[in-house]
């Protein structure tokens, strides 16, 4: 009953008039009406009505004497019930219903209504039990108990449900509730040699109690039990199946929704042990069995040279089988010829130790020879297994010729220790067709065992391969899919390894251990990709490893995370993967693979070097593409060819830097220099005349805004960097006093300055950028000799705190951010000599100098790498001598433009060069020693109410060092 459409079990039975009653005695109480037949039976031949209560009952044992029956039938006699018949019957061979002789033609039938109840107790004491061909038909709803009781050896047969023997046939309707109390009391039992039938409608319920006491059990030959659906099997005792199929050419058909409990040592849900016998099980079993040794579906069997006995179990779409107790298999095949099949989306759970989700093993003989061959196992795509204790795999073949089959995918799951995902210990275990399969736990096979899965998009596999053992096994993977891994998290094995479509394996290096995968056959990459780990330093790093003990093809991205390795300078290189046959394949480098201060590159193998050409190696030496060498002059006839050079030496190794070591170096650069000012940029020398007196001053707020570009090279010439910054500063006098010795004044001022910068790495294409964002806030004060005339000394100072956010951005690399934070101090002094005196145009030349003390240091990090990150050149002192020249009209009124432009040309020097430590490697920028600074600019009044200044700097120094700055400013007095 594949799809439960059974309409068999179903009878419509019309209301009987009373025709023939012997003897009959009435009893009323409480109104109800009892019916009592003599002796308690009805016979063959009669016709009874509705309501009818039957009471018989036999001797009991050990007299012998008399059976007890409620409704008798021999030879090819009828009787006929209506609905609601009730039966109660007892003693030895007390049976509900019973048609005789046994072993013959008969062909009696016994017709029962809607409602029938039977209770029976006694010595084989059965509710329905028939012989020959005799046929019974019960309507729905009917109810059944029996009990065994009794102790007598030959009579221990026990009280079961629904016995049909020889090829007799018992037909119910909807709705049975049958259970059964006493040892060997079987809920269903159909037996004999010529095809006895039990048919059973929708709904049924079937409970037996008692050691042995199997609910449905099919023997002899050609029997047939089929069941409708929502059906509900429960035992309790030990050996209590739920299902056993034996004999010969039996068939059980169960439809959908079937429920299956059995609780007991070595009670199974599905024990086939037959020959040529099939169990067909519709969509959603729920199968349950508690116990020690009691399977979820058991088929067994064997093979002579005369008998094979064997046996087809399935179970329809989303069945589940969970089995709780040591040593119970959720579906275990001992057997010849036999094989399981599982519907899709099917799910099994085995909670106790030794105890497999599917699992097939052979029998032997004592010659050792196998016993059967071909025993299968075959799940429906989307299986789930979970196992949980010690010595309890997923999937399991423990026989020569042993299959699991995997019709697509599978979800398999294994917690206990010494446990395997998948393990074939000979045999084989195959995915029949593609599939998504997510494994978690390790997968073995041994003893010339066979693993073949083809894992498609989505499939995860968790653990480890290992193909190696006493007697190699053999296990190909073939993955496939962007959203497919391997998480490798032990060192592996396999025969061959297939990865495509961006499938990725990855070598797990939680537990702090680099792993080795050995391919002992051929490796395919069709766009497939692995992650591996290595501690990044010199040709001795530890590192995971792939070998490959065959040939490889295709092409196949390699990603290297860095674990601890500070970098170092490499020759051969880090061997990574090792090819032993044909090396035809391509291992590309995916992303950067960064260690310290260096980007490593995977290479083939150098062999001027003594490295072999088909492995795969980290290096981070830069190795430059050597031009084809030109071809010697032949010499002319009679000329002496002259004696060749000397070889020059192997000039030293050049270690491919990475640029992010520029990034830091600016950005530390860019933390000190911001907020640096002199004291023009601040007053931006600019005059006003004041509206109330009439009065030139000098404003006593001031407001910059700047913008720069900058280019600087490093001292080892691999990198160039540029970066744009801009600053804002607000300040303004808190005290300007004037007296004999001059004029005095005290302010304070805060900014905001941010810088960008990007760096490309000449040798190795490349880049990085940084950004700094921050702010300062501090103090300044002046003293003038002479200021309203613009002559004499005077000499300024400031001091600020600053404090910045930091980010250094790899191109591929993730984000690494840090503050910055100090102090900048400033001492400037300087002289104006007035050049002429004249009513209109005065020139004048200020020589000067400054000291900044440049104290912004950034906090020592360590980047999602693992390496440290230092900054060097704190504590620069920039020192600053130079001559301003300007000239202004003083022959100008208030109301006229006057603007006054101006020029300025300094030496710098700087103390330190900034740069940066990673890996104890260093990383400094050149050319910013000594540099030679030009300024343009232009300071004045528009009219009375606006004024406004501005310049131009630039810097250069040595190897291609500049900066560009340009400032501007406007002031509108209210």
């Amino acid at each position: 009953m594949r799809n439960g459409n059974n309409t068999k079990g179903s009878y419509s039975m019309k209301k009987f008039n009373l025709t023939k009653i012997s003897a009959m005695l009435i009893v009323t109480l409480n109104t109800t009406v009892v019916y009592a037949i003599e002796r308690g039976s009805i016979y063959g031949g009669e016709t009874v009505g509705d309501d009818v209560t039957v009471i018989s009952s036999a001797s009991p044992e050990p007299t012998f004497v008399g059976h007890a029956f409620g409704v008798y039938v021999n030879a090819d006699s009828h009787a006929v019930a209506g609905d609601r018949l009730t039966i109660i019957v007892s003693g030895q061979a007390a049976d509900g219903l019973r048609t005789n002789p046994s072993n013959s033609n008969a062909v009696g039938t016994i017709t029962i209504g809607d409602g029938l109840s039977i209770t029976t107790k006694g010595l084989s004491a059965d509710a329905v039990n028939l012989n020959g061909y005799s046929k019974v038909f019960i309507g729905n709803n009917a109810v059944m108990r029996t009990e065994y009781t009794g102790d007598i050896p030959l009579l221990k047969e026990g009280a079961h449900g629904l016995r049909a023997n020889y090829g007799s046939q018992i037909y119910v309707g909807n709705g049975l509730d049958l259970t059964t109390l006493g040892t060997k009391s079987y809920g269903v039992y159909a037996n004999g040699s010529y095809g006895s039938l039990v048919d059973i409608g929708s709904d049924s319920k079937i409970k037996t109690q008692g050691t042995s006491s199997t609910a449905a059990q099919i023997s002899g030959t050609g029997s047939k039990l089929t069941i409708g659906d929502r059906a509900l099997f429960d035992t309790q005792g030990n050996s209590a199946h739920g299902i056993y199929a034996n004999g010969r050419n039996g068939t059980i058909d169960i439809g959908n929704d079937f429920i299956l409990n059995t609780a007991g040592d070595s009670a199974h849900g599905i024990y086939a042990y037959g020959r040529d016998g099939t169990v067909d099980i519709g969509n959603g079993l729920i199968l349950n069995t508690t116990g020690e040794k009691s399977y979820g579906v058991y088929l067994y069997g064997t093979k002579s040279s005369t008998l094979v006995y064997n046996s087809d179990v399935t179970l329809g779409q989303q069945s589940t089988i969970r089995t709780e107790g040591n040593g119970s298999h959720a579906a275990y095949m001992y057997s010849s010829d036999s094989s399981l099949t599982l519907g899709a989306k099917s799910n099994v759970t085995t909670l106790g130790d030794d105890a497999h989700g599917l699992y097939v093993s052979g029998l032997q003989s004592s010659s050792t020879t196998v016993i059967g061959d071909n025993g299968k196992i075959v799940a429906g795509d989307g299986m789930t297994i979970n196992t949980s204790g010690s010595q309890s795999h997923g999937a399991f073949v423990n026989w020569n010729t042993g299959h699991i089959d995997f019709l697509g995918g599978a979800n398999i799951s294994t917690t206990g220790p010494d446990s395997y995902a998948i393990y074939a210990n000979a045999g084989q275990i195959t995915s029949l067709t593609d599939g998504k399969y997510i494994i978690t736990g390790n997968i073995l096979a041994d003893n010339n065992g066979l693993i073949d899965l083809s894992m498609t998009d989505g499939s995860i596999f968790t653990g480890t391969s290992q193909s190696t053992g006493s007697t190699d096994g053999i296990i190909n993977l073939a993955i496939s899919g962007s959203a497919s891994i391997w998480d490798m998290n032990g060192d592996s094995s396999l025969t061959g390894l297939r990865l495509a479509d961006n499938a990725t394996l990855k070598f797990n290096h939680a537990d702090a251990s680099f792993k080795t995968l050995n391919v002992t056959k051929n490796y395919t990459g069709t766009g497939g990709r692995i992650v591996m780990n290595t501690a990044l330093g010199d040709d001795n790093s530890l590192t995971d490893k792939l070998v490959i003990s065959g040939n490889t093809s295709g092409s196949t991205l390699v990603k290297v995370n860095n674990i601890g390795g500070n970098g170092g300078l490499t020759n051969l290189g880090i061997e990574l993967i090792q090819v032993q046959g044909a090396s035809d394949g391509e291992f590309v480098q995916d992303g950067r693979i960064i260690g310290g201060a260096f980007d490593y590159f995977l290479k083939r193998g150098d062999d001027t070097k003594g490295a072999d050409v088909k492995n795969w190696y980290l290096t981070s030496v830069y190795t430059p593409t050597e031009p084809e060498p030109e071809p010697e002059p032949e010499p002319e006839p009679g000329e002496k060819p002259n004696p060749k050079p000397k070889p020059e030496p192997e000039p030293e190794p050049v270690r491919t830097t990475r640029p992010e070591t520029a990034s830091y170096a600016e950005n530390l650069r860019a933390a000190n220099t911001l907020f640096v000012t002199r004291l023009h940029d601040r007053n931006g020398h600019l005059p006003y005349i004041d509206p109330l007196t009439g009065e030139q001053q000098i404003s006593a707020l001031w407001m910059r805004q700047v913008g720069g570009h900058s280019r600087i090279r490093d001292t080892r010439n691999q990198f160039k960097t540029t970066s744009n910054s801009y600053v804002l500063q607000l300040g303004g006098h808190l005290i300007d006093e004037i007296n004999d010795n001059g004029e005095w004044i005290l302010g304070v001022m805060a900014g905001y300055a941010n810088n960008h910068n990007s760096t490309d790495a000449r040798l190795t294409g490349t880049s990085s950028k940084g950004r700094v964002n921050g702010y300062s806030l501090g103090v300044y004060g002046t003293w003038y000799q002479n200021k309203v005339d613009e002559t004499g000394g005077y000499v300024d100072l400031w001091t600020l705190y600053n404090w910045f956010n930091n980010t250094v951005e790899g191109k591929g690399l993730s984000s690494e951010k840090y503050d910055s934070d100090g102090f900048t101090a400033s001492i400037e002094g300087g002289y104006t000599f007035k050049l002429s005196d004249n009513q209109g145009v005065n020139y004048y030349v200020q020589p000067k100098a400054q000291a900044v003390w440049m104290g912004v240091k950034a906090d020592n990090h360590r980047e999602s790498s693992g390496v440290d990150v230092r900054g060097t050149g704190n504590d620069n002192v920039l020192t600053r001598l130079g001559i301003r020249a300007f000239f202004k009209d003083d022959s100008k009124t208030k109301d006229e433009t006057n603007l006054q432009p101006y020029m300025e040309a300094n030496w710098i020097h700087n103390t330190e060069s900034f740069g940066v430590n990673m890996g104890n490697y260093q990383v400094t920028q050149d050319g910013t020693k000594n540099t030679f600074e030009a300024k343009l600019g232009l300071s004045g009044q528009i009219n009375k109410k606006v004024s406004l200044w501005g310049d131009v700097t630039q810097q250069i120094g040595s190897r291609h060092y500049s900066d560009t700055a340009g400032m501007v400013g406007i002031k509108y007095q209210f």
